[in-house]
């Protein structure tokens, strides 16, 4: 009697965990934008926080969380291989989010914290690597580089008729 709910729950849960690639290019964006608008800030050497990447900071690094758990669910249920390192690069990023989302509570109206501000371009950097790996899962390795940097051609001879 168990056995069709227990079906029907793996079903639901398998099917939540399909939706990390659609959440998880929302966080993306917005940690992307939070050290973007951070890194402009730097370079133009304003001294207080940008309250739009801090915004975009909060959203992106509980919306990180999410993505890390969809994935986590995916992953279970998924035949992907080596997913070790997108995998631990998401965590990784969701709780460096968190972290330097704490840095940011202590930012002064007038003065930035430089480990946040840092932190948040790095994170910035950090996301970009984890989405890389991740692309790599999806379109095969070397997806992203094959056209500018081409594979080495195969050593193995080609099939040939007997």
């Amino acid at each position: 009697m168990l056995e069709p709910l227990a079906a029907t729950s793996a079903a639901w849960l398998e099917t939540i965990g399909r939706l990390h690639p659609a959440v998880v290019h929302f966080p993306i964006a917005l940690l992307v934008v939070a050290g973007g608008l951070e890194f402009w800030r730097l370079i133009r050497r304003q001294r207080a926080a940008s309250p739009t990447a801090f915004v975009c900071l909060v959203i992106g690094a509980i919306a990180s969380i999410v993505a890390v758990i969809l994935g986590l669910i995916d992953a279970k249920y998924t035949n992907m291989q080596d997913v070790s390192t997108h995998q631990w690069l998401g965590i990784a990023t969701a709780v460096a989010a968190c972290v330097i989302l704490t840095l940011g509570l202590w930012n002064r109206a007038d003065k930035v914290n430089p480990v946040y501000r840092v932190g948040v371009i790095a994170l910035a950097l950090l996301v970009g690597a984890t989405g890389y790996y991740g692309g790599e899962l999806t379109y095969g390795q070397g997806y992203l580089t094959e056209l500018i940097w081409p594979p080495p051609a195969s050593t193995q001879p080609a099939d040939s008729m007997p």
